[in-house]
């Protein structure tokens, strides 16, 4: 695989039937290109284990709420 301008991957099942192709540009130094759950998506190489996507999502955490402020007391 290159490393710049553009590259054509088809990923086979174990019987030689095609399951998808895709076709990418300029890819970064030290990435991977994965087909995870039906999409494609840049990660880090994960030679002879399994692809995962990394939730990149924060988490947040509600300690309180107000749905409705005091008397006399603001929203916010």
């Amino acid at each position: 695989m290159n490393n710049s301008g553009s590259e054509s991957v088809r990923l086979f099942s174990p019987d030689q039937t095609l399951v998808d192709n895709v076709t990418y540009n300029d890819p970064k130094e030290g990435q991977s290109y994965s087909f995870v759950d039906g999409s494609w998506s840049w990660g880090p190489p994960s030679p002879d284990v399994t692809n995962t996507v990394k939730d990149t999502a924060p988490t947040v955490v509600l300690n309180e709420i107000f749905p409705y402020p005091s008397k006399g007391g603001e929203e916010f």
